[in-house]
């Protein structure tokens, strides 16, 4: 297995994760980037919740992007195209954006369940009382 395909391993492994926790909790979150410490710690979260769960009706999850697609959406098309999504009971749908600001407003309006985000957006637009919560990064620090 080569480094590429560890990595989305990673970061598919890791949204598939984040997916699961934030729709069952019904919470709401913006994802940001940053450092990329955490990933073990989704692996085993989502090792966790592929033991435990079982057959049931898809759930709806939309995403915002940050913009249109980019490089770093590859592990979600990865994970939509491949059946990774449906495998954990999730209808994942991505939706594009004209930049984090409005994916911050469309997390907050209960819009989409996720938004991808830049941190300094997420900081600023939770300082004037967006409602949103960070929750993992996908855009690891090189």
């Amino acid at each position: 297995m080569n480094l590429f395909n560890i990595f989305l391993d990673c970061h598919v492994a890791m949204l598939l994760a984040m997916t699961k926790k934030i729709t069952s909790s019904r919470s709401r979150a913006c994802v940001a980037g940053g450092d990329p410490g955490i990933f073990s710690l989704f692996k085993t979260l989502v090792m966790t919740i592929a033991l435990s769960s079982s057959v049931m009706a898809l759930t709806p999850v939309k995403i915002s992007l940050d913009w249109l697609l980019n490089p770093h959406h590859a592990p979600l098309i990865i994970g939509i195209e491949k059946g990774f999504f449906k495998d954990e009971g999730l209808d994942v749908t991505l939706i594009g954006s004209i930049g984090s600001l409005e994916g911050c407003k469309q997390v907050s309006a209960k819009n989409v369940d996720f938004a991808i985000t830049n941190e300094p957006q997420l900081l600023i637009q939770t300082a004037k009382g967006l409602d949103l919560n960070a929750l993992c990064t996908i855009v690891p620090n090189l």
